[in-house]
This record gives structure tokens, sequence and C-alpha cells, in this order.
């Protein structure tokens, strides 16, 4: 009679090393699939829609943290928004960056920008100023108080940042770019490091964006002709990004929109007085 072999699995053996490498690579493929699942959840909103994607300048952060805040709250829509210099922002277009929307200081950028950013619109009117510390302890009052051996100065990059543009115009139109600029004991990428600089006392004064210098703790404003001369409107254009457009273009709505985010803009100072101007 012929014998009949029971299944005992502890007969069964492989070799440590076999075992070991099959663990490993299964835990690769589920790493794997659990990451792309991650990353597809990650670019979709609620919906299954991607979520718009908007590329801003530094100088509107104050305003544009809110209404975002309250657009998400309203919609249950996801914007994204990454903040930089004006500048690199561009460069960033250039390269192609995967974004929807582009919202510069200066709405020369988005003429630079050319065939890369569509139907702009205006929002808002920014003006420079000295920043200094509260209480304007070294009584700066005027640009050629930059000039004075016991004020640091620093001064945004014009390569990177829009109000480097706007200083740089506003102080050849002076006569006192080269003097001051020569002087400069720092050049930052952006108005928010320049008003960091002033808040810890690394400099003494900076030229901002007047409705940054406003949000930011521990700085005073001083205004100069010169300066009050030399506003900027801030623009947004569309890219051609990913996001469906009726979102964007609903978020835009809402940006401009004087009962929505154009009251969040005039609460924290900037002026919303633009027209048509671009």
């Amino acid at each position: 009679m012929a014998s009949t072999r029971q299944y005992n699995p502890r007969a069964i053996s492989l070799p440590r090393v076999g075992v070991m490498r099959l663990l490993s690579i299964v835990s690769l493929v589920l790493a794997g699939g659990l990451i792309a699942a991650l990353g597809s959840m990650d670019s979709r909103t609620r919906g299954g829609a991607r979520p718009v994607t908007l590329l801003c300048a530094v100088a509107l952060s104050p305003a544009i943290e809110r209404i975002v805040q309250d657009y998400e709250a309203l919609t249950g829509e996801t914007i994204r928004v990454r903040f930089g210099g004006s500048g690199v922002l561009l460069g960033d277009i250039r390269l192609g960056v995967n974004a929807d929307l582009y919202l510069p200081a200066d709405a020369s950028y988005l003429e630079q920008a050319g065939d890369l950013v569509h139907r702009s619109t205006a929002l808002v009117r920014l003006t420079p100023v000295i920043a200094v510390r509260a209480g304007n302890p070294l009584h700066i009052s005027t640009l050629e108080d930059l000039l004075r051996p016991d004020v640091r100065v620093g001064l945004a990059d014009p390569n990177t940042a829009a109000v480097g543009r706007a200083a740089r115009a506003a102080l050849r139109t002076a006569n006192l770019w080269e003097s001051i600029s020569t002087r400069a004991v720092v050049f930052k990428p952006t108005v928010s490091d320049l008003a960091t600089d002033v808040t810890i006392g690394t400099i003494d004064a900076a030229i901002l964006w007047g409705q940054l210098a406003r949000a930011s703790d521990g700085i005073e404003q001083v205004r100069t002709p010169e300066l009050d001369a030399i506003s900027r409107i801030a623009a947004i254009g569309r890219l051609d990004g990913p996001a469906d457009d009726a979102r964007v273009d609903r978020f835009v709505r809402y940006l401009r929109d004087p009962a929505a985010g154009l009251v969040r803009f005039a609460q924290l100072g900037y002026d919303t007085r633009v027209g048509d101007e671009q």
C-alpha cells in the first residue's frame, strides 16, 4: 500500500537570505504603492479635481494667507500658495514650474513673462517706504538720511524682488542710487528678509513695501515724496497650469470681489483703488 505524506509546514524550509530578500521586495512594492496613492491624493482636492496653485510675491502674503483661508472655508477647495520674490518666481515659470496663477508685486513682471502669462487682472497698489525699528531711534526722515555713517542700510536685490527695482528707480531719480547702494550692508532676495533684519536690529533701515512694513511687528514706516511717486500695481496672471479652468477663474473672481478678497486687502492696508490699470 502506498503511503500518504501529510503536509507539515515545518518540513518546508527556505534559505534565510531568500526569505529576507522576498520580504524586502514585498515591502518595497507596498511602500511604492502607498507613496503613489498619497501623491495622487495630495495632488487632488475633494471631488478629484487638482488644487489651484498660486505663485505669489511675499509682499502680498499678509492678505493672501487670510484670503486663502476664507476661500477654502467657504468653498472646500484647496489653494496652494508658494511665496517668493517676484523675479525668482518668474524664473521658475520660465523653467516650467507647475502652477496656475502668478501674482507678482509689480505688473511689469507679467509683461516680461510674455506668452507664458495671460488674462491678467489688477488687484492692489503697492508703495515703498523706509522701514525703521519701532520708535525710529535714529530719527530717519529722508532718503538722504540713509547716507549717514550711523545708519546701516539694507536693500532688496533688484534682480529678485520687485521692491528692489522700485527702490532703485526712486533712488536713481533722486540721484542717490550709487551712493546708497554702495554702502548698503546687505542685499536680500525678498522683502520679508529685509523686514526681519530691521526687526532684529541687523540693519537700521531698509526700503520695503509699505503694506508689508505695516504688517510686521516692531517696524515703523517713514514715507518720502520720492518713494510715494514709485507705486506699483500688483496684478494676477493666468498660467497654463493643470488645474481646472473653472476653479482657477472662480478663485480669481473671489480675489477681486469688492465684497470678498478686496475687503481683506483693504483691511490689511493695501490700496485697492487700481481701476483697470496694469
